[in-house]
């Protein structure tokens, strides 16, 4: 699916008529709200009170406007590279299925709604709406949100238009970059005559909507005062926009973006470092962290990071089945890469007084708890022990509990990141544990290494010996079976699929014939990825 812009529309003259016509949006919505009062306590923690509750503990305008985010999540909204959520951390995953999403802008996770809403809430409420309070909030928020978000929109649109000046003149941003000369690009972007022009229009464009045509000249008055809109343009829309630019060229001129599951210090993130590298600079990558899995998939699918990390199997626990069903169940997606990370637990605190005697409550991953299940039988046999969406995010708990009661297992640089205390070291079940992790991608790798793996989607019909067969042809073309997993097909109830990784790549003459033979032996089959084998640091010579 294409984005708001695609390739083949990508000119300046394009995006102006683009911007253009959500000037209007901009100024009607403020129209729209013009008609209340200030209401300023729809923006004060605990200042609205719900029926049968005392009060909300935030503002009614974050309940409602992330509530409104929420239900939007739900349909895809933010896994659209044009779309710029204000509560990133609050989404709940989409119910329909991701989608893969083209187009000319460069992966990137650039967001200035923060700004945006103290903007919104600091400067143009008080200087664009009448002092007083009507009691009307759920009106107020409601054209808020709308204010908010066609400004957010504006604003972020300032990405395309960096795409297309970076591209008129590639060497020269490149070298601004380069040499750090943010004063530099910012006077490369501008165009004076431009920027009077916009400020000319959306004067008068506030002056012909903002009154009623056919009113007496002496009974004219405007519902929101034309300088305003033009202040507002010439003090912030333009200046973010500038910003939004600037920081999507300096982006676009580093390396390559990557998801992980978060935050700071979990596995995941090790394994990025190690696959990616950890240098810093022009041409490096840079590290998004993620929430969730899920967020891993979206930001890959949304074009908001080019890859992404992805734990798949663990020596000691085998599959991590979540992530293997979205894996399977997710199009567009290719599986480009792998890496081995050996995995070592520590039994972490915050306060360094704490025995493990005194610990009631222990954070960590399932995978965490799985894999340190005999260290725990023997010495936490009876303390709660608390699930987390990532091990580092269970240090991050443990670091906030000022009791003390609280422990964590997690590795040793997520005890750093969050000052924790070590009581016990390499608590995992095994000396020999290891996690192999699979990188992501939209694009598909076409070069063979002569050291490559290839993951295979199949099915056979449902008769005695139909995988068999399939199989023998791959044994036949010289072609060694790795790993061979089946996984339901949820569009079909109970009828099973099979993912197959191989030693080979997909260009390669061996593979090809055993495909090809295969093929009229399958039902369903797709390759998604051909990648260079990981190294297993335990397997080596």
């Amino acid at each position: 699916m294409s984005s708001s812009v695609s390739e083949d529309v990508l000119n300046l003259s394009f995006l102006r008529e683009q911007l253009i016509r959500q000037e209007e949006t901009i100024i009607f919505n403020l129209i729209e709200r013009a008609q209340w009062k200030q209401n300023k306590m729809a923006y004060q923690p605990g200042g609205v009170k719900f029926k049968n509750e005392t009060s909300v503990r935030k503002s009614f305008l974050d309940f409602f406007f992330e509530e409104t985010e929420k239900v939007h999540a739900t349909v895809r909204r933010y896994t659209s590279p044009d779309e710029n959520p204000f509560y990133p951390d609050s989404l709940p995953e989409p119910l329909l299925p991701l989608m893969s999403f083209s187009g000319p802008m460069h992966p990137n996770t650039i967001n200035l709604n923060n700004q945006i809403m103290d903007i919104y809430l600091n400067k143009i409420i008080p200087n664009f709406f009448v002092e007083g309070d009507d009691g009307q909030y759920g009106s107020s928020v409601s054209t808020d949100i709308q204010v908010l978000q066609s400004l957010s929109k504006r604003i972020h649109f300032g990405k395309y238009v960096a795409e297309v000046k970076y591209r008129e003149d590639p060497e020269g941003y490149s070298r601004l970059i380069e040499e750090n000369n943010i004063e530099g690009i910012m006077s490369k972007l501008t165009n004076m005559e431009v920027e009077r022009r916009l400020l000319s229009r959306v004067f008068r464009k506030a002056s012909t909507y903002g009154q009623e045509p056919d009113t007496a000249e002496a009974d004219k008055h405007f519902k929101i005062e034309p300088s305003k809109i033009e202040e507002l343009y010439r003090d912030f829309v333009i200046p973010l926009t500038k910003e939004v630019e600037v920081l999507y060229l300096v982006e676009r001129s580093k390396g390559a973006a990557v998801s992980f599951l978060g935050p700071s210090g979990t596995f995941s993130e090790q394994a990025a470092h190690n696959h990616f590298g950890k240098n810093k600079g022009i041409g490096c990558a840079r590290f998004v962290a993620c929430n969730n899995i899920n967020e891993v998939f979206s930001n890959v699918l949304g074009n908001k990071t080019i890859y992404g990390i992805v734990p798949i199997e663990n020596s000691q626990t085998g599959l991590v089945h979540t992530h293997m069903e979205l894996l399977t169940s997710t199009d567009n997606i290719h599986v480009c890469g792998e890496t081995y990370l050996p995995i070592s637990f520590a039994f972490m605190v915050n306060n360094p007084s704490i025995t493990l005697s005194q610990v009631e409550r222990v954070h960590s991953h399932a995978q965490g708890f799985e894999q340190c299940k005999k260290w725990l039988e023997t010495n936490c046999f009876g303390k709660d022990l608390t699930p987390t969406p990532s091990t580092a995010k269970g240090a991050e708990l443990t670091s906030q509990d000022a009791s003390g009661a609280t422990a964590c297992i997690a590795n040793l640089a997520a005890g750093r990141n969050f000052g924790l205390h070590v009581l016990r070291d390499k608590i995992e079940s095994s000396t020999t544990n290891i996690t192999r992790f699979l990188v992501i991608s939209r694009n598909f790798s076409q070069i063979p290494t002569g050291s490559d793996k290839t993951v295979i989607l199949l099915d056979t019909e449902n008769k005695p010996g139909a995988l068999a067969r399939v199989l023998l042809k791959f044994a036949e073309h010289g072609v060694n079976i790795t790993n061979i997993q089946s996984y339901p097909d949820k569009e079909t109830g109970f009828n099973y699929r099979f993912y197959l990784e191989v030693e080979d790549h997909c260009k390669s003459p061996n593979f090809a014939s055993a495909l090809e033979d295969i093929k009229t032996m399958t039902i369903f089959l797709k390759i998604i990825g051909s990648f260079p084998k990981g190294i297993n640091p335990f397997q080596q010579p």
